[in-house]
């Protein structure tokens, strides 16, 4: 869940890192960087939607863990994924609930 600290707090930047740490020991085969929405709370840690940076993050680790194709884990991606309000206001997110729904359906 989210917090009250500021994010120039120390506790804040622990907690960053600490996330960071695990999220990289639990996908060692993800390219690129950890995506910044992975690394923050939300305030109810309850949306939803992950930005679509993350979700591609994740592909190696959830396609091995599947046992399905990252091209096909991909194509779920791109299924649940909600574009930006207009095409551009906001960010285009993918909807965690109805892709898990399709990867419990698969």
């Amino acid at each position: 869940g989210g917090s009250t600290l500021s994010p120039a707090s120390q506790k804040q930047a622990d907690a960053r890192a600490q996330r960071e740490a695990d999220l990289k020991a639990a996908n060692p085969d993800a390219v690129g960087p950890v995506p910044e929405d992975a690394l923050t709370a939300s305030a109810s840690g309850l949306d939803p939607y992950i930005s679509v940076a993350y979700a591609q993050w994740q592909v190696p680790r959830v396609a091995k863990a599947r046992g399905m194709s990252a091209a096909d884990l991909q194509s779920m991606i791109a299924a649940a994924t909600d574009k930006a309000l207009l095409g551009y206001i906001g960010q285009d997110g993918v909807n965690v609930t109805r892709l898990n729904a399709a990867l419990a359906n698969r």
